[in-house]
């Protein structure tokens, strides 16, 4: 289901006119627990993520631990790569309404 659901928006990038290929590099905006992170990785991306606090989840220890998910610091707001490490930032924000 997440490599489907990360198929899916890299179409949509694509679409846009900025085509993913093996690996570009990702930042997942506000990454929760760090599965799409993960789900890009194993499709060969160079994922990383970054939130203010991680969501559990399956693989998140794991990411942090190795740096591949960082918290952003809530005393400066900065994201905590280097400038200009991305080609594309995306936030996946899915939201129910009733």
């Amino acid at each position: 289901m997440k490599d489907e659901r990360c198929r899916v928006i890299s179409e949509i990038i694509a679409a846009r006119g900025y085509p993913l290929t093996p690996n570009t590099i990702l930042l997942d905006f506000g990454c929760g627990n760090g599965d799409n992170v993960e789900a890009y990785r194993q499709l060969g991306y160079g994922a990383f993520g970054c939130d203010f606090r991680f969501k559990d989840g399956e693989d998140t220890d794991a990411l942090h631990v190795g740096e591949i998910i960082r918290l952003i610091p809530a005393n400066s707001y900065q994201i905590p790569f280097p400038d200009n490490y991305f080609y594309f930032v995306f936030i996946a924000l899915l939201s129910r309404l009733k």
